[in-house]
């Protein structure tokens, strides 16, 4: 279950904690795993809503400052061990890669809209499959490998430069009839379009890193360092361009912190619940509720390529979850033949 996890790129402060999956249990787990996606949603409406006054760089360092400030309060009356790490090269990695998907993820929220982000985000585990492959010589049949070509398919239909922020045919008109701003509009919209698929790639990276640190050090300290760097980092860059938050801002932000730590516990909570084979799936309610907050709080109308581009994306990474989890009962059943 736990190697099933983090193939979905689960957290691994949250593999650590995850126990055998009890009998029962779908329906709090559904509830749960929905809530989880609730939180996220909510996290990128208020990174979107933020990031059209505050400095991208800025309010992740903030978010990360926050962040570290409250493990450190839980961490340091258990002692020292919770924080010490063997791998740091491994672990400097992932803190490199950790403060790109926070300052480059929450600039792509300030500036595309939240259903392709969204979306995008959930090619996550095609770049792991892909990764796990090339890097942990993981075998890929046939079945899971056109699912990950169908994913990446989606992902150049989303990425069809007319189809980000201006609609086919109004891109090809302008065109047509000599307006500048036609064709440039359009790929200054492709450029953090292809900056949000770089980070799904980051994430995946991240993920196989993971799994090699997580054999040696504990999951404490592999999630303090990282967001550490992340808030050095980002914070120290954002006192050049820092614009000081209104106390309406500084509320949001505390928000957003605690809209992370809820989506961390309902994930957490729905894994608990049953296997995470039944639940991983009702992930994609994210979906249809960032097109919803984007339609009605932000005004943003998907296009049909990014629409197209989301069915399919959704389609391929499922099929892949649920492959990995039959897979995983066959081996358990397996295993459990084999024992005497």
């Amino acid at each position: 279950m736990k190697q099933y996890l983090l193939r979905l790129g689960v957290p691994a402060v949250i593999l650590d904690r995850v126990p055998r999956a009890p009998r029962g249990g779908l329906v709090r787990g559904i509830l749960w795993m929905v809530s989880a996606s609730v939180c996220v949603t909510v996290m990128g409406a208020l990174v979107k809503s933020l990031g059209q006054r505050l400095p991208p760089v800025q309010l992740a360092g903030v978010r990360a400052a926050v962040m570290v400030a409250v493990m450190a309060l839980f961490m340091v009356p258990k002692g020292p061990e919770l924080f010490r790490v063997r791998r740091w090269r491994l672990l400097t990695i992932r803190s490199l890669l950790l403060t790109f998907i926070n300052g480059a993820g929450f600039w792509t929220l300030s500036v595309l809209p939240l259903f392709f982000v969204t979306a995008v985000s959930f090619t996550k585990p095609l770049f792991i499959t892909l990764l796990a492959a090339l890097v942990l010589g993981e075998t890929i049949r046939l079945r899971r490998t056109l699912a990950m070509v169908a994913g990446f398919l989606g992902v150049l239909v989303t990425l069809v430069p007319h189809g980000l922020g201006l609609e086919a045919g109004q891109a090809a008109a302008a065109g047509a009839a000599g307006e500048p701003g036609g064709g440039a509009a359009a790929m200054v919209r492709l450029v953090p379009a292809l900056v949000a698929v770089s980070i799904a790639l980051a994430m995946a990276v991240s993920v196989v890193v993971v799994k090699r640190v997580s054999e040696v050090d504990r999951p404490t300290a592999i999630v303090f360092w990282p967001n550490l760097a992340v808030a050095v980092l980002l914070g120290s860059a954002s006192l050049f361009i820092w614009v000081p938050p209104t106390p309406l801002e500084w509320l949001l932000i505390v928000v957003l912190a605690a809209a992370g730590w809820a989506a961390q516990q309902s994930f957490l909570r729905a894994y608990r619940c049953t296997e995470a084979g039944l639940v991983a799936p009702f992930e994609y309610v994210r979906i249809p509720l960032a097109a919803g907050v984007g339609v009605f709080v932000f005004a943003e109308i998907p296009t049909w390529w990014t629409a197209a581009g989301a069915a399919i994306i959704a389609g391929s990474t499922l099929y892949i979850a649920r492959r990995e989890a039959a897979l995983g009962k066959t081996a358990r059943a397996r295993d459990d033949t084999d024992d005497p």
